[in-house]
């Protein structure tokens, strides 16, 4: 945790530097927060922030994400979902020397990749979201067909995602729709893999501007974008999130996504009063969310006080608390009261232990929660993972269904355990009908929210620093930038 009189140095210097103005270049300079560039391989390495964005943007997949986060062609070309939902076939651009795609980059060469890549892969996150997937097959040298036991409406949305962006070693430049052409000390540079296979919006003028990109801290990234540097930031948090006030970042200049996923707290050891449900329902009921989020300076309406979110399309209807209808005060009360009852009955009420990430944003947190737990009778203080009992899960969903959601609970790794949910799970992941698999997923649903593995605080946190300049930006609820897309204002002679 950083001492306040380093603090205070930090929000100074980015004051002082907020004044400079905006520079603005034929040039796109964007940069990221997180750990140094490097081109991860999804089928050996879990990937980080960056990794995921710069996979992203050299090596796509057979579809990708748009800057709205819609779907968009890839290396597929189009693509149709058959037999009832079970089986996808996608066609690939045609491969020859003036094509995107190269000749050697054939279906069953795809086809072999996604199979290492997403089928029983414990290095990719993504891979138990293909469980329901039969076959991944070649069925000519430009079609593709992937085979599922049952429909899952969300698979586009997963084959979109890094994980599932397709790497080859043959490949020098990757499979585009940029190439790295140059590493520097002060960044890489970037370049399309061909010019006419970036889709340019209607009526714009066909401008691709070089582009450098590189991966700082937060506070290097806000400073450089304060001084005009650089005209994107991206992979913002909450931990991070002062730093934006402190360098007196314009509001206009600052983008939040309306993302969908996690943000709260999971048991971790096994403390004993945390295996009582009725203490975890009353650590959940106690927090004022959008007060938390009102003193963060951040929008309430990110407030999250659910385990699910409403409207998941493979599930009938999200399961609601039993304090849903309950105004805070009566929540804050009957909160108070249950974990009098367990001390009365010669518990003892020990401090909890909670991990957060470092950051300004996160030291926030840790104050506004210690003292609306201190409220009920609870105090709790920092620590680090291994000996936290509570510590934060912030995930963006890749794909809007119920099956994310609960997957992040099962029995492993987690410490409070659900095993009929974890059975349910199971059964749903088997299911041969859509209708089964939903069944089991509502099931599964109502006995998490009754047993209570997670606290939930927000909608996850991720927000950008964009230059008004700069073009094809949007924030979405995937969170996701192509960089490709990014058009900044010419400047003029």
């Amino acid at each position: 945790m950083m001492k306040p009189t380093a603090l205070a140095c930090t929000l100074s210097l980015l004051a002082l530097l907020a004044s400079c103005g905006d520079k603005r270049h034929d040039r796109l300079d964007a940069t990221l927060i997180g750990k140094k560039l490097a081109i991860a391989d999804p089928v050996t390495t879990p990937l980080n922030d960056t990794q995921s964005v710069l996979l992203s943007a050299t090596s796509q997949g057979l579809v990708r994400f748009d800057a709205t986060g819609q779907i968009q062609a890839g290396l597929a070309s189009r693509w149709a979902v058959v037999d009832e939902g079970r089986s996808l076939i996608f066609r690939l651009t045609d491969g020859d020397e003036d094509s995107a795609r190269p000749a050697w980059l054939t279906a069953e060469a795809i086809a072999d990749r996604l199979r290492k890549a997403l089928l029983h892969n414990p290095r990719n996150r993504l891979s138990p979201q293909f469980d329901t997937v039969e076959s991944i097959r070649a069925v000519t040298p430009q079609v593709i067909e992937i085979r599922l036991k049952a429909a899952r409406p969300d698979l586009l949305n997963m084959l979109a995602q890094p994980e599932a962006a397709l790497l080859f070693k043959r490949s020098t430049i990757g499979t585009g729709p940029l190439k790295v052409t140059a590493r520097t000390i002060h960044g890489w540079q970037l370049s399309p893999v061909r010019l006419d296979s970036v889709v340019v919006p209607e009526g714009a003028e066909r401008f691709q501007p070089a582009m450098t990109i590189r991966a700082e801290t937060a506070s290097r990234a806000v400073t450089r974008f304060a001084r005009g540097w650089t005209q994107l930031v991206l992979g913002g948090r909450l931990t991070d999130w002062p730093l934006i006030s402190a360098a007196r970042i314009n509001a206009r200049q600052v983008q939040i996504d309306p993302a969908n996923g996690l943000y709260g707290l999971v048991i971790g050891n096994k403390e004993a009063m945390l295996q009582e449900p009725s203490i975890r329902r009353s650590l959940a009921m106690a927090i004022d969310r959008k007060a938390l989020l009102r003193a963060m300076d951040l929008p309430t309406e990110f407030a999250q006080d659910a385990l699910l979110p409403q409207h998941l399309p493979d599930l009938q209807t999200a399961p609601p608390y039993q304090w849903s209808n309950f105004s805070q005060d009566e929540r804050q009360m009957f909160a108070k009261a249950q974990v009098a009852e367990w001390a009365k009955a010669g518990n003892i009420i020990p401090t909890l232990h909670i991990a957060l990430p470092n950051g300004h944003g996160s030291d926030l947190l840790f104050k506004l929660l210690r003292q609306q737990w201190a409220q009920i009778g609870v105090e709790i203080q920092r620590s680090n993972m291994a000996d936290a009992d509570l510590w934060l899960i912030d995930a963006v969903t890749p794909t809007d269904t119920a099956g994310w959601y609960l997957r992040q609970f099962a029995c492993t790794p987690m410490k409070i355990c659900d095993h009929f949910a974890d059975n349910k799970m199971i059964e749903a992941r088997n299911a041969a009908t859509s209708q089964a698999r939903s069944d089991a997923l509502q099931e599964a649903a109502t006995s998490y929210v009754e047993n209570l593995p997670f606290i939930p605080l927000f909608r996850p946190i991720r927000w950008s620093l964009v230059n008004p300049s700069l073009g094809g930006f949007a924030p979405n609820v995937r969170a996701v930038h192509p960089l490709d897309a990014l058009r900044p204002s010419r400047s003029k002679p």
